[in-house]
């Protein structure tokens, strides 16, 4: 994971094929990764008319579903690089959605420390470990906060 061009190209060459066949809605939504590192994930999602609603802003679902990518992206590529048995999934999500997306939408997500804590103490445990993480929704023009979201991740060692 990291934010040499080239490798961001790769990786998001990987995230579209597989989300096309893996993850069709998320697919539908296009979202491209802009930084995947050990410390912080982004991806963004274009307004178009396909993510937009009847008044011209983003929908509340391709909200969340950036949200959620956003959240789960780190530890899913730390799973399958280092080819941990570990089963990953959403338990709950709360959002506040504070302002009308009216352009591409950036999500971010800062806990990459945390989110990797809790999978080396999943490696050494038989439970189901949760961590709750914050995503942060930002219109790219102009640049507006307008949804926070706190998304609890669930792990298990298989």
């Amino acid at each position: 994971m990291s934010n040499n061009p080239d490798q961001t190209t790769a990786l998001n060459s990987f995230f579209h094929q597989f989300t096309q066949e893996k993850i069709p809605l998320l697919a539908y939504c296009n979202p491209c990764i802009e930084t995947l590192n050990p410390q912080q994930t982004m991806i963004s999602i274009p307004l178009t008319a396909k993510t937009m609603n009847h008044l011209q802003s983003m929908y509340l679902g391709v909200l969340t579903i950036g949200a959620e990518c956003t959240a789960m992206l780190m530890p899913f590529m730390s799973i399958m690089q280092q080819n941990y048995n570990i089963h990953l999934i959403v338990k709950s999500l709360t959002a506040d959605f504070l302002k009308r997306a009216e352009s591409d939408v950036s999500f971010i997500c800062n806990d990459g420390e945390l989110i990797t804590d809790t999978m080396q103490q999943v490696l050494h445990s038989d439970k189901r470990l949760n961590t709750t993480v914050t995503v942060s929704a930002f219109t790219a023009t102009p640049k507006i906060e307008v949804a926070n979201f706190q998304v609890t991740l669930s792990m298990k060692q298989l």
